[in-house]
C-alpha cells in the first residue's frame, strides 16, 4: 500500500538548472511526478501502466515522456530495467528525525531525556522546592500565586500558559 502525505527535497538550484528550466511545461509537470512516484517506490520508478494511471496519462505519452527525461539525463535505467531518477540517492537521503537531535543535544548539555509536561493555570502547582530563587518569588508573588505552590521548576510553564492566553486573547480582539 502507498503511503500518502510523503516529502521529497526540492532544491531551489532548479530555478538555475538549464537541464530543468529548458525542459517544456508538459514535460516538467512530468518530472515532478516521477519524483513523487519514486519517492513512494524507494527511489524507482513504478510500472509504466501504474505511472499512466498515477499521472493520469495515456501509455504513448508516458513513454516518449520516460524516455525524453532519459535522452536529458534527468532519468536513468538500473540494473533490473526500472527508471530511476538521476543522482536520487544524492538528493534524497534519509535524515535523522527531530527526536534524536533532540536526545543528542540534551545528553550533551546533560539535561533531562524528556520535556516536562505542560501545567494548565489553576492546576494544583507542588510545593516550593529548594531551587527557588528571588526571581521565581517575585514571580509568584506579581501573578498572585501562592509561594508555596509554585516553584522555580514550573515557573516557566505557567508563564507561557499565561502567555498563550493573553496573545489568543488579543488575537480575538483585533
Amino acid at each position: 500500500m502507498i503511503r500518502r502525505y510523503m516529502w521529497l527535497r526540492l532544491y531551489t538550484a532548479i530555478l538555475d538548472s538549464h537541464k530543468i528550466q529548458a525542459l517544456p511545461d508538459d514535460l516538467f509537470r512530468f518530472l515532478i511526478g516521477t519524483w513523487c512516484l519514486a519517492r513512494e517506490n524507494n527511489g524507482v520508478l513504478p510500472s509504466q501502466e501504474a505511472i499512466c494511471f498515477r499521472l493520469r496519462m495515456a501509455r504513448t505519452a508516458v513513454e516518449k515522456s520516460l524516455e525524453a527525461l532519459r535522452g536529458r539525463a534527468l532519468l536513468d535505467v538500473n540494473e533490473e530495467g526500472c527508471y530511476r531518477p538521476h543522482d536520487w540517492n544524492d538528493h534524497q537521503y534519509e535524515s535523522d528525525s527531530s527526536a534524536e537531535r533532540t536526545a543528542r543535544w540534551r545528553q550533551a548539555h546533560q539535561l533531562p531525556s524528556e520535556t516536562p509536561p505542560r501545567i494548565k493555570p489553576g492546576t494544583e502547582l507542588p510545593p516550593k522546592c529548594d531551587q527557588c530563587t528571588e526571581e521565581c518569588l517575585v514571580f509568584v508573588e506579581k501573578h498572585g500565586i501562592s509561594t508555596a505552590q509554585r516553584c522555580k521548576c514550573a515557573r516557566g510553564q505557567y508563564f507561557a500558559a499565561k502567555d498563550r492566553e493573553r496573545k489568543a486573547a488579543e488575537a480575538l480582539n483585533q
